[in-house]
Parts: structure tokens; sequence; C-alpha cells
């Protein structure tokens, strides 16, 4: 009778240590797909200013930093004036609202900024 119960014992301890290594992968998926997103460049449409005295390589890093779903837009680079202008629009809901509040962020730049501009603004990355 003991020997029964310390089987039925093993056993339901060997089904629950199995069941809890099987959900442990696809928890760790879950966290990975829907977590952090700090770090990441996310999709990736055109590359990312990199000069350290420039404000928009600023707003590029704090993109790449974000943890939540962000955006990073910029207008054309006038060659001739050397001059653009960027939005960035951080931890938002979704990639749609990050994208659209960016856009209108770098729009409204546009008009504060009375310059020579090359074309509208344009979604640099988002994630």
């Amino acid at each position: 009778m003991f020997s029964r119960f310390l089987f039925r014992l093993s056993l339901a301890l060997t089904i629950a240590v199995a069941v809890s290594i099987s959900a442990y992968p696809g928890q760790a998926a879950s966290k990975k797909s829907s977590g952090d997103l700090s770090g990441q460049y996310g999709k990736l449409r055109r590359a990312l200013p990199r000069n350290p005295d420039d404000p928009c390589t600023e707003a590029a890093q704090e993109y790449r930093a974000a943890g939540g779903h962000s955006a990073y837009a910029q207008s054309k680079i006038n060659y001739e004036y050397g001059v653009y202008v960027c939005g960035v629009s951080l931890n938002r809901r979704s990639i749609e609202d990050a994208e659209k509040n960016a856009l209108l962020r770098c729009k409204n730049a546009m008009k504060r900024w009375k310059f020579h501009h090359n074309g509208n603004c344009r979604i640099y990355a988002s994630k």
C-alpha cells in the first residue's frame, strides 16, 4: 500500500515537472515577442543619423533606447544646405500610433524651422 502511494506521488511529481518544463519555452517566447523593445532597431526603412553633434542623432538614440512601440521620422537631407528635420514618438500603444505621431512631429518641425526642405517627412524606423 505504501509503495503504491510512493509510486503515485513520484508519478504526479514527474508529470508536474514535465508540464512546467514544456510550458517554460512558450512563456519565454511570448515574453520575447511582446516584451521590452529597448536596444532594438525594429523595422529599419532607411539609415538613422550617426553624427554625434546632430540633434536628430539624439532623437534616433532615444528611439533605440525606448522600451515600447516607437517610431523615428525624418525629412530628406537637403545636401545644398545640409539641413533636415526629424520627429520621434516613444512608447506608444501601437506601431501605427507611434508612426502617425512621429510624422506629425516631423511636419510640425518643418513648419517651425522655415528653411529649404527637400521633400516630406518619412518614417525611417519603427518598432
